[in-house]
C-alpha cells in the first residue's frame, strides 16, 4: 500500500513540474498561429488592380481579368467583358459622323474605326476583388479552367447527340428536308463555337472539315431550286441590302426578270425632301412584301423623317436605317419561314 501511495505521488510530482514547459509549449504555438494569420493577411497585394495578377488565383488554373469605371457594375462588366475577349472576338467597324462649321460653310465627314467586343457568352465568371482608387473602380474577374473545361465537354457531347439526331430524321418533302438540313447547319455552327473555346483550353475538338461537307452542299443546292428569290424593286440601294441579307442567309437571288420566280419580293419607296429653315428635311415611305409558294411570307413598312443639315447625308443615314430596321428583320422573317428557327442547343434549356 506505501508503495503504491510512492508511485502516485512521484507521478503528480512529475506532472507538475511539466506544466511551465506546456505553457511555453502552448504559447508557441499559439503565437504560430497568430502569426501564420498576420503573414497571411500581408500577403495579400494591394496592387492587384494595377499588375492584373493575384496569388490567390494562379494563371495555371484560372483566367484573371481586371475591370474598371465609373461604378462597380461598370467595372464588374468590363471585367467579365475582358475574359470573354479570350475565348471569342469580334472586330466591329463603326462610323462617326462628324459635323464641321468653317468659315461659315457647314461639311458632313464619315470616319470610320474599329472596336474590339467580347462575343463568348461565359458562365461562371466570378467578381472575387474590389477596390477603388483616386475616384475610379476597379474590379478582379477569375474563371476556373477546370470547371469551365469540364461544361464544355458536357455541352458538346450534348450537341453531337443532337447533330447525330438530326441526321437520322428522313424527310422526302423538299421543304422539310432544307429545315432538317437548316437545322444541322446551324447545330454545327453552334458546335464550332464550342470546339474553338475547347482548342484554347487545350481540350481538341475540333472535327474534320470534310465531314459535313455533303451536308452543305445539299442544302444549298436544294434551297437554290426550292426558294429562288427574285426582287422586284426600282430602289437601287434597297435592292442592294435586300441581295446581301438574303444571300448571307444562305437563298439565291436571280434576275428580276428571271421566268416563272417561286419566290418574290416587292419593294415600294417613296421619299421626299424639303428645307425646313437651315435643315434638309428627308423623309421616305418603305414597303417590303414576300410571296412564295402562292402564299405571303412576309411584310413589313418602315415610315420615317429625319432632319440634316446636308441632303445627301439625310438620305444616307436614311438608307442605313431602312437596312438596320427594316430589310434584316424582313429577311429574319423570310428565313424563318423557309428554313427554320434555329433552337436553344444546351442541355440545361
Amino acid at each position: 500500500m506505501e508503495t503504491r501511495s510512492f508511485y502516485i505521488a512521484r507521478v503528480s510530482k512529475r506532472i507538475r513540474s511539466l506544466f511551465p514547459l506546456l505553457g511555453v509549449a502552448v504559447f508557441i504555438v499559439a503565437w504560430g498561429w497568430t502569426g501564420a494569420a498576420c503573414s497571411s493577411y500581408m500577403e495579400e497585394p494591394e496592387d492587384w488592380y494595377q499588375t492584373g495578377e493575384h496569388p490567390s488565383y494562379s494563371t495555371d488554373r484560372y483566367i484573371v481579368a481586371v475591370g474598371f469605371g465609373d461604378t462597380t457594375d461598370a467595372a464588374d462588366d468590363m471585367a467579365r467583358g475582358e475574359i470573354s475577349k479570350f475565348f471569342e472576338s469580334r472586330v466591329v467597324s463603326v462610323t462617326r459622323e462628324e459635323e464641321k462649321y468653317e468659315n461659315n460653310k457647314h461639311s458632313f465627314e464619315s470616319r470610320s474605326f474599329v472596336r474590339v467586343r467580347g462575343e463568348a457568352n461565359l458562365e461562371g465568371v466570378e467578381i472575387v476583388r474590389r477596390t477603388m482608387d483616386k475616384g475610379v473602380h476597379y474590379s478582379l474577374g477569375v474563371l476556373d479552367k477546370v470547371k469551365l473545361l469540364s461544361r464544355l465537354r458536357k455541352d458538346l457531347t450534348f450537341l453531337d447527340l443532337k447533330i447525330e439526331e438530326a441526321l437520322r430524321t428522313e424527310e422526302a418533302v423538299p421543304e422539310a428536308r432544307i429545315k432538317a438540313l437548316y437545322k444541322v447547319v446551324y447545330l454545327l455552327t453552334q458546335r464550332d463555337v464550342l470546339a474553338k473555346r475547347l482548342n484554347i483550353l487545350g481540350y481538341r475538338a475540333t472535327l474534320d472539315p470534310n465531314k459535313y461537307e455533303p451536308v452543305y452542299t445539299e442544302l444549298k443546292q436544294l434551297v437554290a431550286t426550292t426558294y429562288p428569290v427574285t426582287i422586284r424593286s426600282a430602289s437601287k440601294e434597297v435592292s442592294t441590302f435586300l441581295v446581301k441579307a438574303l444571300t448571307d442567309e444562305g437563298f439565291t437571288v436571280l434576275e428580276e426578270d428571271s421566268e416563272d420566280p417561286q419566290v418574290v419580293v416587292d419593294v415600294e419607296l417613296t421619299t421626299q425632301f424639303k428645307r425646313v429653315n437651315r435643315m434638309v428635311e428627308f423623309s421616305y415611305d418603305l414597303r417590303l412584301a414576300c410571296t412564295g409558294h402562292g402564299k405571303k411570307v412576309a411584310e413589313t413598312r418602315l415610315a420615317e423623317r429625319l432632319q440634316h443639315y446636308n441632303k445627301d447625308s439625310a438620305r444616307q443615314k436614311s438608307l442605313y436605317e431602312m437596312r438596320d430596321k427594316a430589310v434584316r428583320p424582313f429577311v429574319r422573317d423570310i428565313r424563318r419561314e423557309f428554313l427554320g428557327e434555329p433552337e436553344k442547343t444546351t442541355d440545361k434549356d
